[in-house]
């Protein structure tokens, strides 16, 4: 229904995620995006370890980022970092990328990405209601 569109020749590997940002790339991987975004919703650094984490995946706190120069949001249009993962990059602000993490983006955030990418594992069907937009999962 919503195909892939404007996608990157290079695929990332399975699971592997990069953002990239003002002070260079953080790699993680979808249990380090989760504990990125623990921290920026907290404050507090979690502190698991490296336990149900891919090897070279780090902790960050997503609010903290700065925009990559050059770099701009594909849904405000705002100076953004630039998430990375499988054939797709997505520049966001640092609380968009935030709102993202924690399958919480607005219906109109969520429209801009799924226009403009097609269909992504991070907003598909059980995160977002197709018709609306609405998060169906959030983390708060």
């Amino acid at each position: 229904m919503h195909g892939p569109k404007n996608r990157i020749a290079k695929e990332l590997p399975f699971l592997e995620m990069w953002v990239d940002a003002a002070d260079g790339s953080h790699r993680t991987c979808p249990n380090g995006m989760v504990g990125c975004a623990i921290w920026a919703m907290s404050g507090v650094r979690p502190d698991f370890g490296t336990v149900g984490l891919q090897p070279g995946s780090e902790l960050f706190n997503i609010r903290e980022l700065k925009p990559k120069p050059g770099a701009v949001s594909v849904i405000s249009g705002e100076p953004a970092v630039v998430y990375r993962a499988e054939d797709y990059e997505i520049g966001m602000t640092p609380e968009e990328l935030f709102r993202f993490a924690t399958h919480n983006l607005k219906p109109e955030e969520y429209f801009a990405i799924r226009d403009h990418f097609g269909n992504l594992h991070e907003i598909h069907d059980d995160y977002y209601s197709e018709e609306d937009g609405e998060a169906l999962q959030p983390i708060e």
